[in-house]
């Protein structure tokens, strides 16, 4: 007899059974006006699955549901009874992540490979326990939360899931009843859409119930491991960081602006000093010994007196460790060492999160910075030889004719920049890089603007840069350090930032900013390796990243990788791109840092991200790990503390592992490059192929919910780049990704896998792809990942499209390459089943399909009357146009939710 694999066990007895049960309880709870949907519900569901196996489409499953309803239901009846099916459907979804949540350390396995405990276990077991202290020198992970538009969950919700968490894994079923009673009380949708601060104070709810305890802890349990006595916090630098792109991230939000960037940092700020005089309080509670608890008081008083901007207190979290210091001698000296563990996590807090909490970037799109500093130089060169008043007006310049000689050699340089800047958008890019670094090197180059006298944006991006020395001063410069630059493809880019920061009040040779180039397009990244090449050879570049200790950090998309190249291009490209680039890098003596902008699901570099990070090598640099973590995957995957520290610890292990135990033989051989290499190419020309057809825009902007992203009140920026009309361009990889996730198609997570792997199984390469499937983790993954979104793929719920007039031949063409590349995945793995070889999230997945499935019937059904109401407007009650539209909203926030990575 097969013994059940025991996560699944586990999975089916305290997710599945469970959520029948609660589920049961949920839908007989007396809500108003719903007693009797909670019975209409599952019956829904069942014609639901019945009749699109049945090759029925959406539109006849809903009108064949209500002519077998006693009575005759009207359009308003109707309506209101489809409204109460999505307001049960994604309460439902709220219960089985609250379960799943409430089970994770028993479906997870979170002591096993990956774990800190079994890393550790390995350690001491082959006796590195050295080495590894040698390789956390310099080692750390950072996780940059962002705010696009991929959370639902209001904070309001988020409360009701951690208390049900609790609850259910207590088994107290009244307060389970209580809470599953308010949870159908309570608006699952903000009323408008939030500002960039709300969004920021959403995530901070992260930071401070999750991370703030976690994050210290799992640094405490590192560095106690590295001797057999409690190891001196004060010797070890965090390994963990966090960083934090609400309020920074400028990039297509024209939301986000410079005073958005400082209060975000004063709440952070404020938010890391109130959990710090809490945690005073409590160890004023313990360390109660004379000697202790006097200077224990006064570092308690100056954290009030930080908190109120007073001026006696902190102005540095430095300080406060200095405070702390004396303090933990006192109590291992004289004490001991009793309750020194408590304030021995005390300042691995500080040391963590200091006075910022979560450090900051900002981003902005370059072609933004091109056009600003061609406006700022163009206002500036219309003050050059109007007289000293006018040109300190529009820029302050050193004025010579005192007599002093260096002053006047500065004067004489700074009218010869004036004299030049008017000619600089008739530059080569070589002569506008060769103009820059004079301008790096001026003494004294600062733009002064009064209002009106540029661009608002444009003065924006010089009151942003500006903004970064407050906050650096007020928050230490760990609160925001880093430029990031969207679109970049040339080694100008990253001047012109450097150029602005001078103009915005940096001082030459003082700018304290790591300028990150982020290499999206399938063409960037092909160029990547040859812009930092150039740029690394610049002097006044190479003179700025000797003052940033030798460090570059670059960013690299997969999310805009994924949408412009498809899944297997995308991913292989950012692999060969990192390759090419730690080369480049160690050539030049730099040490370069990867930061990855992952998103959610595997088609924006999401799924089983940490495999990726196991399966690098020594051929690409990861001394660091950083990558974004967006939407509602913050929620799922660090949404508890067990799940924060389960995550956490998979990210910090996997670059140690293969530098502590590294594989006899690379991950990947040349002759495996070689397959690779055929592979991507085979697999982007039929990506391409398909984007060109000349029904994908039309299919996207008509057949799916793109064009409702927008009406979703989740996040501040727009869903796409304002044209008059929809181009490919201008679509944002997160509506696209996630309109295609709504129709449960998800293109982006396999299209081109299929003829790919066809191409070269019809040349003999079979045998191959099976060895590399089982010899390569970074293949492995990059299958799995492919077998994720086959997974969540659903194609009975638009199987109606077969029999389109207009899109049939488009829909077929979807379904071939699904089916073909469902077929070869299980072909080349061995597989009966996709996932196999992970039973338990296989089953949740099944599980969240069947939940949402009614839901993703009325949004079809939705969208279909939309359109026919706007044909025929006269046959449709009034308002019909604009009932169906709130419809397809409402459905679309629980399916996000539901499919847990799935934008």
């Amino acid at each position: 007899m097969t013994r059940m694999d025991p996560r699944l066990q586990a999975f089916n007895e305290l997710v599945a059974m469970k959520y029948q049960l609660y589920n049961g309880l949920f839908l007989g709870l007396p809500f108003e006006d719903l007693a009797d949907t909670g019975v209409q519900l599952p019956l829904f569901a069942n014609a639901c699955r019945e009749k699109l196996q049945a090759g029925k489409s959406p539109a006849e499953i809903v009108d064949q549901f209500f002519k077998e309803r006693p009575g005759k239901i009207g359009f308003e009846a109707r309506m209101k009874i489809l409204f109460k099916f999505l307001q049960l459907v994604e309460r439902q979804v709220v219960l089985f992540d609250a379960l799943e949540d409430a089970a994770f350390s028993k479906v997870n396995d979170v002591e096993g490979p990956g774990s800190l405990n079994h890393f550790l276990a390995r350690v001491q077991d082959q006796r590195k326990r050295e080495i590894l202290e040698e390789e956390l020198a310099d080692y750390r992970i950072r996780i940059v939360l962002t705010a696009h538009p991929t959370q639902f969950y209001p904070d309001s919700i988020l409360g009701i899931i951690t208390d049900l968490n609790e609850a259910i894994g207590s088994d107290k079923l009244p307060v389970i009843n209580d809470l599953l009673l308010q949870m159908g009380k309570t608006r699952f949708q903000n009323r408008q859409r939030p500002t960039p601060l709300e969004e920021a104070r959403s995530l901070i709810w992260y930071l401070e119930h999750i991370f703030y305890c976690t994050l210290p802890a799992i640094s405490d349990r590192l560095v106690s491991a590295l001797a057999e006595e409690r190891q001196d916090p004060f010797l070890h630098r965090p390994k963990v960081e966090l960083g934090f792109w609400p309020g920074g991230d400028r990039d297509g939000n024209p939301y986000v602006t410079s005073e958005t960037t400082v209060k975000v940092a004063q709440a952070l700020k404020a938010s890391i000093l109130k959990l710090y005089l809490q945690d005073a309080e409590k160890l004023l509670g313990r360390l109660t010994f004379d000697g202790v608890i006097q200077p224990l008081q006064a570092i308690r008083d100056r954290l009030e007196e930080t908190l109120a901007l007073g001026p006696n207190g902190y102005a540095a979290p430095d300080d406060l460790l200095r405070d702390l210091k004396p303090l933990r001698k006192e109590i291992t000296d004289n004490h001991q060492g009793l309750f020194v563990e408590r304030l021995d996590g005390f300042i691995y807090k500080v040391q963590t999160f200091g006075f910022h909490f979560a450090a900051l970037d900002l981003r902005q799109d370059s072609r933004v910075h091109a056009a600003a500093l061609e406006e700022i130089l163009a206002r500036m060169a219309e003050g050059a030889g109007q007289g000293p008043a006018k040109a300190q007006r529009k820029g302050s310049w050193p004025r010579g004719g005192d007599g002093n000689t260096e002053a006047n050699g500065a004067a004489k340089e700074a009218a010869e920049l004036r004299a030049d800047m008017k000619g600089y958008p008739g530059l080569s890019p070589e002569g506008k890089i060769a103009f820059l670094e004079r301008c790096l090197r001026a003494p004294e180059i600062k733009a002064e603007f009064g209002p009106g006298e540029i661009d608002p944006l444009a003065q924006d991006t010089l009151a942003s840069l500006a903004a970064v020395r407050a906050i650096q001063k007020s928050n230490g410069e760990r609160g925001l350090s880093r430029y990031i630059l969207s679109q970049s493809n040339s080694a100008l880019n990253v001047m012109e930032a450097m150029v602005l920061a001078r103009l915005a009040g940096w001082k030459a040779g003082q700018i304290n900013l790591d300028i990150v180039p982020l290499f999206e397009t399938i063409d960037d990244l092909k160029h990547a390796e040859s812009i930092m090449r150039k740029l690394y050879a610049l002097p006044a570049y190479a003179e700025h990243l000797a003052r940033r200790g030798k460090s570059q950090t670059i960013m690299l998309g997969f999310s805009d990788g994924t949408k412009d190249g498809g899944y297997i291009t995308a991913n292989w490209s950012i692999h060969k791109a990192k390759r090419d680039l730690t080369r480049v890098s160690r050539e030049a003596g730099v040490r370069v840092v990867f930061f990855d902008g992952r998103g959610g699901p595997p088609a924006r570099g999401g799924g089983n991200t940490h495999k990726f990070y196991r399966s690098l090598g020594a051929d690409i640099e990861h001394g660091e790990i950083q990558l974004t973590i967006q939407g509602q995957t913050i929620s799922s995957n660090f949404g508890t503390p067990e799940a924060a520290r389960f995550n956490v610890e998979q990210l910090l292990t996997a670059g140690l592992e293969d530098k502590l135990f590294p594989p006899e033989s690379p991950d990947l051989a040349p002759e495996d490059i070689r397959l690779l290499d055929r592979l991507s190419e085979h697999s982007l020309d039929a990506y391409l192929r398909f984007r060109q057809d000349p029904l994908f825009l039309p299919y996207l902007e008509e057949m799916t919910p793109l064009s409702y992203y927008n009406m979703l009140n989740i996040a501040s920026r727009p869903t796409r780049r304002k044209s008059a009309s929809l181009r490919f361009e201008d679509l944002r990889a997160i509506p696209f990704v996630g309109a295609w996730s709504q129709m449960k198609q998800n293109i982006p997570g396999f299209y081109g896998v299929g003829v790919g792997i066809s191409k070269l199984i019809g040349k003999g390469g079979k045998r191959r792809l099976e060895e590399l499937y089982r010899s390569s983790l970074f293949f492995r993954t990059l299958v799995e990942n492919a077998m994720m979104s086959l997974s969540k793929s659903y194609f009975p719920l638009t199987r109606y499209l077969e029999r389109d007039r207009k899109y049939s031949r488009f829909w077929k063409r979807i379904f071939k390459e699904a089916t073909e590349a469902k077929g070869l995945l299980k072909e080349i793995t061995g597989q009966l089943k996709l996932m196999e070889n992970n039973l338990a999230v296989r089953e949740s997945i099944h599980l969240r399909e069947r939940i949402i499935l009614p839901l993703l019937v009325i949004q079809q059904y939705a969208m279909g009357m939309v359109k026919a109401a706007q044909k025929n407007p006269e046959t449709y009650p009034k308002g019909a146009v604009e009932a169906y539209g709130k419809m397809v909203v409402k459905s679309m926030a629980a399916n996000i939710n539901a499919a847990r990575n799935s934008a």
